[in-house]
């Protein structure tokens, strides 16, 4: 049995209700779209960062824009922007991430003439010369903000702000820990409003919420979880509740995840090192669990599989936005992976938004019958 919490009641209530909720933010905000950006130094600048989400409006002009192949999920990037529906930002952050974001990264740049854009050019590996190489661009986009704002950066600001976001991150990760091992039982559409605001809402305002809601929902030793079959869910940008809700109509519940904004956009903390806090946060983001765009595709799977086996899952659910072109080559490998390790998988492709409830519905609930003959 789920146990109510006044606190997931608020993350609901904040999920559903988005652009209330970031209308009462009484700082600068500043937007990014992927989990590559250090939010430390937004922080550090006195600024509120939002990982930009896709919303759920029929894309109107972001297609005229840019070729019709692009994923989805850039293109509702793109049409926020031009229908004004972003206007309050006071900047945006792009990094070196996919073609299509990058591609977005210069329309938008052509279109945005009074507010503030920076672009950070990753690397796509962690070595010593590309942490310092990363270091050293971490700086620019510091300094870029304190010249473009009139304010000031310094190294006791960045390391408040680097404790802020390891907090969270430890919050969050314990967290996935209470679920993986049972002692919290929570659907997957609540699932995943809690994970999805960790990347929108005040790094102390959330990580306060969720130490209140793992006090409420914890469950003690003689309280049974509700009998359902354990999944985890792995993609990129997966952002529907809709598509949540759909996992849990079939009696499957997700208790991990694979996801960008999920459980690899916390594992890993900035640690200190000698060269300072810039050359720390760069090490940090490069040492994270990759995304397909990024790194070897062995330290995710490898990552991915140890989840699985930690919340004894039954399967794994894959989710491909259609027309991620790095997703979908590193699918037939992580299937591969997965079924040598025993856990069966299912893949299914669509947009940032489901267009086709039924067609999603019956193709998990035969895979929920499939993996639930061993219960």
């Amino acid at each position: 049995m789920i146990k109510e919490s006044e606190a997931l009641n608020e993350f609901r209530t904040i999920r559903k209700n988005l652009p209330e909720y970031l209308k009462k933010i009484n700082k600068p905000v500043m937007g990014y779209f992927e989990t590559y950006v250090p939010e430390e130094i937004i922080y550090a600048a006195g600024m509120h960062p939002l990982r930009i989400s896709p919303n759920n409006r029929q894309i109107a002009v972001g297609g005229s824009k840019i070729e019709s192949f692009a994923c989805s999920v850039s293109i509702n990037f793109l049409d926020q922007l031009l229908n004004g529906t972003l206007a309050f930002l006071k900047g945006v952050i792009f990094s070196r991430y996919c073609d299509s974001l990058r591609a977005i990264a210069d329309i938008w740049q052509e279109n945005t003439d009074d507010s503030f854009y920076h672009f950070i050019p990753y690397p796509t590996i962690s070595t010593k010369e590309s942490i310092n190489f990363l270091s050293d661009e971490l700086k620019k986009l510091a300094d870029h903000i304190s010249n473009y704002f009139n304010i000031k950066i310094n190294d006791a600001m960045l390391t408040e702000a680097i404790r802020i976001s390891n907090k969270k991150r430890l919050t969050v990760l314990k967290f996935y820990d209470l679920i993986k091992n049972g002692k919290i039982a929570i659907n997957s559409a609540d699932f995943f409003s809690v994970i999805s605001l960790a990347t929108i809402m005040d790094s102390g305002e959330y990580t306060q919420k969720l130490e209140q809601l793992m006090k409420q929902m914890e469950l003690t030793g003689d309280r049974p979880i509700e009998n359902s079959i354990k999944v985890a869910i792995s993609g990129i940008m997966l952002e529907s509740t809709q598509f949540f809700e759909i996992v849990d109509k079939t009696g499957m519940r997700m208790v991990t995840d694979d996801l960008m904004f999920g459980s690899r956009a916390f594992k890993g903390l900035v640690i200190k090192t000698k060269e300072g806090p810039y050359h720390a946060i760069s090490k940090r983001y490069l040492s994270k669990i990759p995304c397909s765009v990024k790194g070897n595709i062995d330290l995710r799977i490898d990552e991915l599989i140890k989840d699985c086996k930690e919340a004894d899952v039954k399967g794994v659910i894959f989710y491909l936005v259609t027309f991620c072109d790095s997703e979908e080559c590193e699918f037939p490998i992580l299937r591969k992976r997965l079924q040598a390790e025993g856990i069966p998988v299912i893949g299914l492709e669509g947009g940032y938004r489901v267009n086709s409830e039924g067609q999603f519905l019956t193709r998990l609930e035969a895979f929920a019958e499939q993996i639930g003959e061993e219960l």
